[in-house]
């Protein structure tokens, strides 16, 4: 994967992750209702395999989140301890 260096960066793949997080949610519940449905068995099957197949994919996703939430909060805290730094010795 390439390294992603930049505060923006960062904010642009949660950003992705999270509108990918909400079309998964969005497919697991309308094969919920679908199951509601009482669908024929094998559709019923199908179901199941797509559900077990985006719980994995949840997990995925909620990995690459994680590590771009912690990407950007390392850069924020970074920025502030330059700026706190920059502005301390002005002070003096």
């Amino acid at each position: 994967m390439k390294q992603q260096s930049s505060l923006s960066d960062w904010i642009n793949k949660l950003s992705v992750e999270n509108i990918r997080l909400w079309y998964l949610k969005d497919d697991v519940m309308a094969l919920r209702k679908e199951l509601d449905s009482k669908p024929a068995s094998k559709r019923e099957l199908e179901i199941y395999k797509r559900l077990t197949q985006l719980a994995f994919d949840d997990v995925d996703i909620v990995k690459e989140r994680s590590r771009a939430k912690k990407e950007i909060d390392e850069t924020l805290i970074e920025l502030v301890k330059k700026a706190k730094k920059k502005y301390s010795v002005k002070s003096k």
